[in-house]
């Protein structure tokens, strides 16, 4: 199957916008990308046709630090020229901060803290380290926990694992 070449100069022009050199390898097998050129590549054509919503599952997990940059970059562009519902599953706690409305981190299944607005946009992991932000988890975890089900103490809870379940919405 090959491509409709009445459409080459229009995925030419959307792949020259990701300033990855991918608008001259229309004809490169897309194993011969780098991971990078395919996380890029995945989300525009992910996006070409009309879409509301958006789910990302680590997409930027194996790549690179520069690379994983250049994908997030693309992404806020993206979700935000599109205007975009988005999903975002991230084990990086500064990009699950810098980028989108809302914070939701996860643990066991529970949500141990839900930021949006105002509180959202002033949480900042430089100013925050990260056992900060765990912290603030765990105790609205156990305020939670004390009004549903009784007095949880840290010992119950094992945040050893929840800043790998991190989700955000851009």
């Amino acid at each position: 199957m090959g491509t409709n070449k009445s459409r080459i100069p229009f995925y030419q022009e959307q792949l020259r916008q990701l300033n990855l050199g991918l608008e001259d390898k229309l004809h490169v097998k897309v194993g011969s990308l780098s991971g990078g050129q395919r996380q890029a590549m995945s989300l525009l054509m992910s996006t070409m046709t009309p879409i509301d919503f958006l789910i990302l599952d680590e997409h930027t997990a194996a790549l690179d630090p520069k690379t994983a940059e250049l994908i997030m970059e693309l992404t806020d562009k993206v979700v935000r020229e599109k205007q975009l519902t988005t999903i975002m599953v991230t084990h990086n706690l500064r990009y699950a901060v810098e980028y989108g409305d809302r914070l939701l981190m996860m643990h066991q299944g529970h949500a141990v803290m839900d930021l949006e607005g105002d509180e959202k946009k002033n949480m900042n992991v430089d100013k925050n380290p990260i056992h900060n932000i765990r912290d603030r988890g765990f105790q609205r975890l156990e305020q939670k926990n004390q009004v549903l089900h009784g007095t949880v103490t840290s010992a119950d809870i094992d945040f050893s694992n929840a800043l790998t379940n991190d989700f955000f919405h851009l």
